[in-house]
């Protein structure tokens, strides 16, 4: 992200102006991102407070796109919370890639080995309709749906949990999976 705002302040020489374009860019994505944070804690029973898609500038220069606040709740449902954005970004992508821009079939041509077919469908796929509105929404998606630091403070106790549960069942015979 740092490339485009570069770009965006080259450009315009405003550093006002760049946040402004950068967090209009990427609106769509970070609307998915914070509602899906937000959802996934109304889902879980946990209390919501200020849910904000108004672009901040922090002290260090750093930009947040928004935010969702949440009351701290147990390591499990943090943990759920924080991995939304992944999740609905994902099957979002996958709907996308799938449905409107039919890259599936490309997908299908590749396990063949038809690479004739493969590079036609590859040129064909800027006439599919609404392909620049498709390649943007997966682009913009793709590229908000990452979790945050914030968004993965309670995964080193899941990642335990995880481990133990694993090296538990390895060790009462599970063997080779």
């Amino acid at each position: 992200h740092r490339e485009i705002q570069a770009v965006f302040l080259i450009s315009t020489r405003n550093p006002t102006l760049t946040v402004g374009l950068f967090s209009m860019l990427f609106f769509p994505g970070v609307l998915l991102h914070e509602f899906s944070h937000f959802l996934m804690a109304r889902i879980l029973r946990v209390r919501t407070g200020g849910f904000s898609v108004i672009p901040q500038v922090t002290g260090d220069g750093r930009i947040i796109l928004g935010y969702v606040e949440t009351a701290p709740a147990d390591w499990a449902r943090d943990s759920l919370i924080g991995v939304a954005p992944l999740v609905a970004g994902g099957l979002f992508v996958a709907y996308a890639a799938t449905y409107p821009l039919h890259l599936l079939s490309l997908w299908q041509f590749i396990q063949n080995g038809q690479t004739e077919l493969f590079f036609m469908g590859l040129n064909a796929l800027p006439s599919v309709n609404d392909f620049p509105l498709w390649f943007y929404l997966t682009f913009v998606v793709s590229s908000t749906m990452l979790p945050s630091a914030s968004d993965r403070h309670a995964w080193t106790p899941l990642a335990v949990w995880v481990g133990v549960i694993l090296a538990l069942a390895l060790f009462a015979g599970a063997g080779p999976w």
